[in-house]
């Protein structure tokens, strides 16, 4: 039986090194992503010394369209950066993944030396680990994408992110225009839902036995219509993520990260509560809450 297709719940898979351009570069892509309406992933997390790379950011990367991989002066210092990257590689040959390379104050025939000389002591009983970087980061280097040595950086950013909206817009009416019946259902929600006026919360429910579409209808209507609001924001694995420690807070945090655009902390679920009551009560915003229960 015929595999199926991978089902997206993001756009954009931001791979960066934070130290080098945590809180400049990636988070000025990361922004001007968001504001044209593109789903970006992007960990704000470092990773403790010794910890492995966490489920959830392998299968944030399996549910990507795209990774966009920024290769900074330290980037292959970091085995994380780099188990990043082997994943990323994994899905661009098993699953279609596209990959883009940006360079970032590098050459992008880097070859990192150094940084790979201490993995080769720090690794000595997994030299093959080592190697696999080295195949996977070469890997990724060979493919077309943007060096931005000596270019300003706002206009790379403009460029890097009209390329990333042009495929996707490119790429949707291909999944659309296999889900028969979708359009008269979209009408439906433009017509009698969405349109209204009176500033009502609306709440529509998409129903039915597991494994039979409705995170790929949602993910459809969510990318038709997103642009009639203000704000909007697709959460994805709402049950896994919530049932998980701290999981509440973290949604809340993304929830808001995700409709004003910009980067922020919640301290903890009841004070994110509040924070979503006076920052966006005012605004006409689109959710997703993709796989709740009824709890």
């Amino acid at each position: 039986m015929a595999s199926s297709p991978p089902q997206y719940m993001y756009d954009v898979f931001l791979s960066f090194r934070g130290k080098d351009t945590r809180n400049n570069f990636t988070s000025h892509l990361y922004s001007n992503l968001a504001q044209r309406g593109i789903d970006v992933y992007m960990d704000d997390r470092e990773l403790e010394r010794g910890k492995t790379i966490e489920p959830a950011l392998w299968k944030a990367i399996e549910e990507s369209t795209f990774s966009v991989i920024i290769f900074s002066r330290h980037y292959a210092s970091s085995p994380w950066c780099l188990d990043e990257l082997v994943k990323i590689v994994q899905c661009m040959k098993e699953m279609g993944h596209t990959v883009l390379p940006v360079f970032y104050d590098v050459d992008p025939s880097e070859t990192y030396e150094k940084a790979f000389v201490d993995h080769e002591q720090n690794f000595k009983e997994n030299l093959a680990k080592v190697r696999n970087w080295k195949d996977c980061l070469f890997t990724v280097a060979s493919l077309s994408g943007w060096d931005l040595r000596n270019r300003n950086e706002s206009e790379s950013i403009k460029i890097i992110v009209e390329y990333i909206f042009y495929k996707l817009s490119v790429t949707l009416p291909t999944i659309s225009k296999k889900l028969v019946g979708i359009d008269s259902r979209l009408e439906v929600l433009n017509g009698g839902y969405i349109s209204e006026e009176g500033g009502k919360a609306i709440f529509i429910g998409i129903c039915g036995m597991g494994g039979i579409g409705k995170t790929t209808v949602a993910r459809v209507v969510y990318d038709r219509i997103r642009w009639q609001f203000e704000g909007s924001c697709f959460l994805a694995n709402v049950r896994e993520v919530f049932s998980e420690k701290d999981g509440p807070r973290r949604l809340q945090e993304q929830l808001l990260s995700k409709i004003l655009m910009e980067r922020g902390s919640v301290w903890d679920s009841y004070r994110g509560i509040e924070m979503i009551k006076r920052r966006l009560r005012l605004k006409k915003i689109l959710l997703i809450l993709d796989d709740v229960d009824d709890k």
